[in-house]
């Protein structure tokens, strides 16, 4: 069995932490993030790949605007000579989703 996409999220973080004026049952109230394996035969499919962007369009998620800002935070980096991978996930969700650090 292989993986096709992983959807990465914080949700569990809003069940623990009982957060006041927070609805931890909205998803649209956490960082969500799809990833695509690159070695999937099935996202090398056309068809699949639409199934992928309808997927985009149905769950509340991060993946365009992360992926934006990953790699404008990359160019940064790059400028500066320094590698901004192992940190950025938790700048992201600190600067979108405060409530949950």
């Amino acid at each position: 069995m292989t993986v096709d996409v992983i959807y990465l999220t914080n949700i569990v973080e809003g069940h623990i932490r009982k957060i006041e004026g927070f609805d931890p049952w909205k998803l649209e109230n956490y960082c969500g993030i799809f990833c695509i394996n690159p070695f999937s035969v099935r996202t090398k499919d056309k068809k699949d790949i639409e199934v992928y962007e309808k997927l985009l369009n149905i769950l509340p998620n991060d993946t365009i605007l992360f992926e934006k800002e990953h790699d404008q935070a990359n160019q940064r980096g790059k400028e500066m000579n320094i590698s901004v991978d192992p940190i950025f996930m938790q700048e992201y969700i600190s600067e979108h989703y405060p409530k949950l650090i």
